[in-house]
C-alpha cells in the first residue's frame, strides 16, 4: 500500500489573511517544507515528539510527513507546545526517496 497524501485535501485548509494575522498558524504557513520536531502535550504530563517535514497547517491541525517512516501524520494544533526548525545542514535523516508531493513543497520551500 503506498502512502499517498490527497493534494485536494491540503489545499482546502487555507488560512484567511485577515482572521489569522499574526497567528502562530499563519506563520508556520510560512514554514511548510521545513524539517522540524514538534513536541506535543498529550493528557497532563505526556509529551509526544514528532519529526519530519512539514507538510501543511490548517487553522486546528499540522500535517508533519515522517521521512524515517515513510507516513503523514496529522497533529493536533491546539496540543503543540514546542516546534523546532532545523537547518539545512542538521536534518538528521537523508532526505531521498520521497513522495512526489513532499518534493514539490521542499523546491517551493
Amino acid at each position: 500500500m503506498a502512502n499517498e497524501m490527497n493534494n485536494e485535501t491540503t489545499t482546502t485548509s487555507e488560512i484567511s489573511p485577515l482572521g489569522f494575522q499574526g497567528s502562530m498558524q499563519q506563520f508556520l504557513r510560512k514554514e511548510i517544507g521545513r524539517y522540524v520536531s514538534a513536541d506535543f502535550l498529550v493528557g497532563t504530563q505526556t509529551i509526544v515528539n514528532k519529526e519530519g517535514i512539514l507538510f501543511d497547517v490548517g487553522v486546528s491541525f499540522i500535517v508533519i510527513y515522517e521521512v524515517r517512516d515513510n507516513r503523514y501524520v496529522v497533529c493536533d494544533f491546539y496540543s503543540l507546545k514546542f516546534l523546532t526548525f532545523y537547518t539545512v545542514s542538521d536534518i538528521p535523516v537523508p532526505l531521498v526517496g520521497l513522495p512526489a508531493e513532499v518534493q514539490a513543497i521542499l523546491q517551493d520551500s
